[in-house]
């Protein structure tokens, strides 16, 4: 009798899910990258496998999901595609990294279920093009013919970016 519940109570914990695991879905715009089968998520999480936690893009916007079960803590991942044939490069310093050695990969707090917002390959924030006036006051500049706009959006490139006088 004594062996029946012991068997009976190892059953029911085998049966109960984890209370302290959270679904965390894993949002990633592949709309800028070519060359690609399959992205996947690499972590602490999964011993940056490679193909273990692959993602999907079911409606094919371009936007691929993985939902991940994990327990709650820090842990540091990245996006990769074919098995680590390409990973993703990211910004030392950037809001969503943090560099361990050699290593800057993206960061993640888990203590509840969580939908990640969707971000771009390589970057912190989503891939949406924002459309930005640049304005400046010439009227005291002589010698010029046309003002250009350059910063590092455009490689800093001198004549690339003309601006009008309307």
């Amino acid at each position: 009798m004594k062996f029946t519940y012991s068997a009976l109570a190892l059953l029911l914990c085998l049966m109960v899910k984890d209370a302290s695991a959270f679904n965390v879905t894993f949002r990633l715009d592949m709309t800028g990258v070519s060359g690609y089968t399959i992205p996947e998520v690499n972590g602490t999480f999964n011993a940056w496998c490679g193909n273990c936690n692959p993602m999907s893009d079911s409606n094919g916007d371009g936007i691929w999901e993985a939902v991940i079960n994990l327990p709650a803590g820090y842990f540091e991942y990245k996006f990769s595609a074919d098995n680590w044939s390409q990973q993703e490069t990211l910004p030392v310093g950037a809001s969503c990294t943090a560099t361990t050695g050699q290593f800057t990969n993206r960061t993640l707090n888990v203590n509840a279920n969580v939908v990640l917002p969707v971000v771009c390959w390589g970057s912190c924030s989503s891939c949406t093009n924002h459309q930005v006036t640049f304005q400046v006051s010439m009227a005291s500049v002589s010698g010029f013919t046309t003002p250009y706009v350059s910063g590092n959006f455009n490689g800093w490139c001198g004549n690339c970016l003309p601006m009008t006088d309307s």
